[in-house]
């Protein structure tokens, strides 16, 4: 089995921008990853096979 990494990145309609470690898994396969759209803001949580690549993306997305 392998870990992998969740990470939640949330946009909402006045530019802000976050975006967290949510979990951690250890499973065979990762799992997909999502998006949702609400009425005030779009949610997505990506997978990442390294937590220094979901530590990466986490500093990408806070610099949207």
């Amino acid at each position: 089995m392998k870990k992998y990494y969740g990470v939640i990145t949330t946009f909402d309609d006045y530019g802000k921008v976050t975006a967290n470690l949510i979990d951690v898994r250890e499973c065979v396969k990762k799992s997909e990853n999502e998006f949702k759209s609400t009425e005030k803001k779009d949610i997505y949580i990506d997978w990442f096979e390294t937590l220094q690549r979901a530590n990466q993306f986490i500093e990408q997305s806070l610099l949207a």
